[in-house]
This record gives C-alpha cells, structure tokens and sequence, in this order.
C-alpha cells in the first residue's frame, strides 16, 4: 500500500508513491523553480492558483511531483501576461526555446515560435513584456469539425500559416479561409484592422470586397485601418471606440452591397459625421472614401447634376426664342433648296395644277411685229 506524504517537499517521494494534496504553497514554490522568479511574486501566485486544482486531480503529477518535465510543460503551456511581464530577456528565450522542443504551439506544428523572443500565452503568441500578437496562437486540443475543414484549406497556402492558430477565423470556415487566400491576406493586415475593431467575419468581408472590386486587399486594410483610425482620434490623441464601430459598421454594409445607393450614402454620412468641420480630418475621409470608391461615385452624381442644369438652360433659351434651338445647337442644320417644307403659294398659282412661274428666268421677248 502507497504512503502519502502531507505535503510537497520538492524532492518528490520514491517512484510509485503518492503525493498528498498540493497546497498553493507547493504549486507556487514549484512554478517559480521552473521560470526563475521570485515565489512570493504576485504573477507566480497567479498561476499557482490557476494549476492548482488540477495538479491536485491528474494522477501522474500526484505520482511524480512538480519538478519534473510534465510539470514544465505545463507551466509553459499556461503562462499568463503577468508572468510574461515579468521575465527577462534570457528567460523569455529559454521558454521559447523550451516551448519548441515541447511542441507547445500547434500539436506538432510550431510554426509561430521561429522568431525572436516570442513564446506562448494562453494560446496566444506574444513578445518579451507580454505584448500579445493578434492573429498568431495554439489550437485548442479539439477542434470542430468547421475548423478542421478550415485548417484543411490552410494547409494549401503557406502564406496562410499565421491563420493556423486563429481559432477565430477558423470557425468561419473554409471559404473564408478560401477568401483571404484569394488575396494573399497577410497577417498584419488581419492585425490593423483588428485594432480599428474589425472582427474576424469583418476581415473576410473586407477580403471579398476586395476580390470583387478588384483592389489589392493588404492595401485596403492598410488605408481603411489608418483612415478609420485617423477620424476616429481627437486632437488630445485619444480614440473614440464608438466612432470606430460606427465607420465599421457603414463600412460592412457598403462592403457586403457596393451596388446599394443606400449603402453608399450610409458610408458618406458616417464619414461626413467622424469629420465634422475638422478640414484635416475631412481630408481623410475623401481619402477613405476614395479608397472604398464611394467618392468616385459621388464626383459622378455631381457631373450628372451639372448636365440636367445645362439641358435646362438650353430648354428655357428655346422658349425665349420662340420654340427654336438655340444658334449653338448641333441639331439645327441650314434648310437645302429641296425642302420638302411647303412653301407659301402666289395668288397666281392658285389654280389647280397650276405651273408656278420660274423665277430664275426672264419672260422671252415679244418678236418684233407684234404676235403672230
């Protein structure tokens, strides 16, 4: 029969034998051993708490402690942004280094942990200082099955590997997934707007705009993302997070219909009321819109406008002229001598049949002695 042990000495008992239940003590002491920081650190209490239930279910830890592997892979696996802030240079490139060489990422597949000081957080890719990185992060250990067939999609673009680990873009399944390669969708377009608060569904409605619209989609991200930023930042440098929904929100229903008239009034009033008076801000909504391809239209309308006014203008000055085109009318051409127009009859070609006399010759002279 296995003795227990009342508490965790950190040495771990023989091989075989039980622990007793972990205290929060234990799990801390153990986690800061593992990444080097101070036990009585508030960021170590904090993951301690969040281990320590299930430290206490999983028997291979109750058998083999928490200074071995496992438990390293673990704490790795679910190291929080409180931790993050905390580790130095040299620990951040050990975990990430450690990280690889556990798989922690994608299961076999550590594609996001390449470069730089980067490791994962809560399935979430982030730099030294816990600066999380959108659009990178670690597949849940299931996946339904709408992102498998995603991933499946993912898998035959290697420009789209940054969306392996975005659960969120794989839940809309593969023809999304379909659409951002489409347009060769890069990860810090997907970012961008991410930070303008589009959601995932926005970004592929963006990347089928485009497509449609024939526009190269990085770039429109690029140009929405700073525009809507721009209308949206007052002269304090604060963002309203309200008027950046709201250029959004004008912006997917325009994107989703570009063929509405509705649609596109709505984007140009959303714009026109981020704008108010400020001139530097109304230049970049013309911008903005001339990105999304609503000023065109609208330079259009008015042309239009100025047209109706001149065929009004040419209507009035007939009047005024007694019904007759105006001189500069191209549809009024001089009358031919072979108008078929009737012309006014002479008293003496009144009579039925009547030859009318020829006016371009001369009556002949009588011959000399009088009619014969």
């Amino acid at each position: 029969m296995a003795t227990v042990t009342t508490s965790y000495s950190g040495n771990g008992p023989p091989p075989g034998v039980l622990h007793g239940e972990f205290t929060l003590l234990d799990v801390g002491s153990a986690v800061s051993r593992q990444l080097g920081l101070m036990p009585d650190s508030s960021a170590v209490a904090g993951l301690a708490g969040k281990l320590h239930s299930f430290v206490n279910t999983d028997q291979a830890f109750r058998t083999s402690g928490l200074d071995g592997s496992n438990f390293r892979t673990l704490v790795i696996s679910n190291l929080t942004p409180e931790i993050a802030r905390e580790l130095n240079r040299d620990q951040a490139n050990q975990i990430r280094k450690d990280q690889q060489a556990s798989g922690v990422g994608t299961p076999g597949n550590n594609f996001a942990l390449g470069q730089g000081h980067r490791f994962m957080v809560n399935g979430v890719l982030v730099s030294e200082g816990g600066k999380a990185e959108a659009g990178y992060g670690s597949l849940p250990g299931t996946l339904t099955s709408t992102q498998k067939a995603a991933l499946d999609i993912v898998g035959k673009y290697p420009e789209l590997g940054w969306v392996k680990g975005n659960t969120e873009l794989l839940s809309l399944g593969p023809s999304a997934i379909q659409a951002l390669a489409d347009v060769h969708f890069k990860a810090e377009s997907f970012n961008k707007l991410k930070g303008v608060e589009f959601a995932a569904s926005d970004v592929v409605t963006l990347a089928r705009f485009a497509k449609k619209t024939n526009r190269d989609a990085n770039d429109l991200a690029d140009r929405v993302a700073h525009g809507n930023k721009a209308l949206a930042t007052d002269e304090t440098g604060k963002v309203n997070t309200q008027v950046l929904k709201d250029l959004r929100d004008a912006e997917m229903t325009y994107m989703a219909n570009p063929e509405s008239l509705a649609a596109k009034e709505g984007m140009t009033a959303a714009v026109a009321k981020a704008a108010g008076n400020d001139p530097k801000k109304q230049e970049e909504g013309r911008k903005l819109e001339e990105a999304m391809g609503t000023q065109k239209k609208l330079e259009n309308k008015s042309d239009a406008k100025v047209k109706a006014t001149d065929a009004e203008a040419d209507a009035m000055l007939a009047a005024l002229n007694g019904g007759s085109k105006p001189s500069g009318s191209n549809s009024q051409k001089p009358e031919s001598s072979s108008s078929s127009q009737a012309k006014p009859e002479t008293p003496a070609s009144t009579a039925a049949g009547q030859a009318k006399p020829d006016k371009a010759k001369p009556p002949k002279a009588a011959p000399p002695g009088g009619p014969k």
